[in-house]
């Protein structure tokens, strides 16, 4: 028989493929990291009215979308299409595999830290460890050419993301994320 929720997992094996499904009210397929808006800087409010997704809620003619442009999603908001993505771990690196463009992401789990001189890039550099059963991915080092969400919600090349993964049961995959960005976001 096919795999259920009762099937028996290893909670620190994330290996397999995953497809993103939104359980947030309201958002449908076109989703974001929060349900509501954080308060934004003025530069970060700036970027968001001019912002003009060509999907979503706020979707406009001729919409200016990186990703209109070919360019790459980037990370988080590949995180949230629905396309599936496939997680690979070795004893030393995890790797994120997604559909979406065919990108692709490493994650380093060997104890390293952030490189000092990073050149920023779509999906940033990415550092993990295990806490418990959850899986934390930290990554800094990206460029402000990508959006957050379907929105247009910005960010800057400032932006700190903290993932964290934790296998609720065989075919369950909880997903929780911490977007810091001074630049963009406020603390009001």
């Amino acid at each position: 028989p096919p795999p259920s929720d009762s099937t028996p997992f290893d909670p620190h094996d994330l290996s397999g493929v995953w497809d993103y499904y939104n359980k947030i009210p309201g958002q449908g397929i076109y989703v974001t990291p929060s349900k509501d808006m954080p308060p934004l800087t003025p530069w970060g409010k700036a970027q968001f009215d001019a912002n003009k997704p060509g999907y979503g809620p706020r979707a406009q003619p001729g919409g200016n979308d990186p990703m209109l442009e070919c360019n790459p999603t980037g990370i988080p908001k590949i995180l949230f299409m629905v396309l599936p993505h496939e997680i690979v771990q070795t004893p030393d690196r995890t790797y994120m595999f997604f559909e979406r463009e065919h990108a692709w992401r490493q994650i380093w789990t060997d104890g390293r830290g952030h490189p000092k001189d990073l050149e920023p890039t779509y999906m940033g550099d990415s550092i993990g460890w295990w806490e418990g059963d959850t899986f934390v991915v930290d990554t800094v080092g990206f460029n402000d050419k990508t959006w957050l969400d379907f929105y247009g919600s910005p960010h800057s090349d400032q932006m700190h993301l903290i993932e964290r993964y934790r296998r609720l049961d065989y075919k369950t995959l909880l997903m929780i994320l911490v977007v810091d960005d001074p630049k963009t976001r406020s603390e009001e």
